[in-house]
């Protein structure tokens, strides 16, 4: 909060810099214009042109360089609030995803089940993240809850039987006791459940290191699951807004902490 304010005193001060160095620009081309000018008491009369030339080019300058200035001010403040948007916009990647993964040291997710994740061709990239020591904390949803005849009222396709749904679960399940059976600490993959129906997949990479990255994809009504928009954002780049999926993680877990997976 400190270097920002003191960010904006200094934008401030520049601001009203800029200001002066464009009054004392005007008041030069108006003295080499009208061979100087009188306010009362005060004046200031030139009457040699050749002076009157060099203070018209001074005043010129200084109203050039007050113009320049505010331009690049602004245009450094565009290009900032681009970087910012297109770095909270970024499209969903899975090549980026996939290279990130590599080097994880742990994953945070929220989902119905994470049946596509675990499934794919990204399974033996999750293997090797938990055959390093990596972490893996999920929260599922209950199978067995009303919220689950929600989901599969809004998907399309095979995805709107609930047992089908169910049925993924079992398989994430199956799969996740499959992996902790070849680790030396058990409690590197965690599981909990909740009842509460989220309206995006969450997954977080490293959360608490500085290049932490969260990845959302927005659940929709009638929509395939392919079709979902994603969001992907980076802690040093928006680091309010990935606070904000952070906490909803953390708060998540903790309300879920009764409701464990014993794999």
């Amino acid at each position: 909060m400190k270097e920002v304010t003191f960010q904006k005193i200094i934008f401030k001060i520049l601001d009203q810099t800029n200001i002066l160095i464009l009054l004392l620009g005007t008041f030069f081309l108006m003295v080499g214009a009208t061979k100087g000018v009188k306010l009362g008491n005060f004046s200031f009369l030139v009457e040699e042109t050749i002076w009157r030339i060099v203070i018209s080019l001074a005043g010129v300058t200084f109203i050039s360089f007050a113009f320049i200035f505010q331009f690049k001010s602004n245009s450094s403040v565009a290009k900032k609030e681009v970087k910012h948007s297109k770095s909270f916009l970024h499209e969903w990647n899975t090549q980026a995803f996939r290279d990130r993964l590599v080097t994880a040291k742990e994953i945070c997710m929220i989902s119905v089940s994470n049946y596509s994740l675990l499934h794919s061709d990204l399974s033996e990239l999750f293997v090797n993240m938990f055959e390093k020591g990596g972490k893996y904390r999920c929260i599922y949803l209950d199978p067995d809850s009303d919220a689950l005849s929600m989901v599969a009222s809004r998907c399309t396709g095979v995805e709107k039987d609930i047992n089908h749904l169910k049925n993924q679960y079992k398989m994430s399940i199956d799969s996740l006791k499959s992996f902790s059976k070849k680790l030396i600490r058990k409690n590197n993959i965690q599981v909990r459940l909740t009842t509460y129906m989220n309206g995006y997949v969450l997954t977080i990479l490293d959360s608490k290191l500085p290049n932490a990255v969260a990845y959302v994809t927005i659940n929709g009504y009638g929509q395939h699951y392919t079709e979902r928009p994603s969001l992907t954002i980076y802690k040093e780049h928006d680091p309010q807004r990935y606070k904000f999926f952070e906490d909803t993680f953390e708060n998540l877990w903790e309300e879920s902490n009764d409701r464990k997976v014993e794999l």
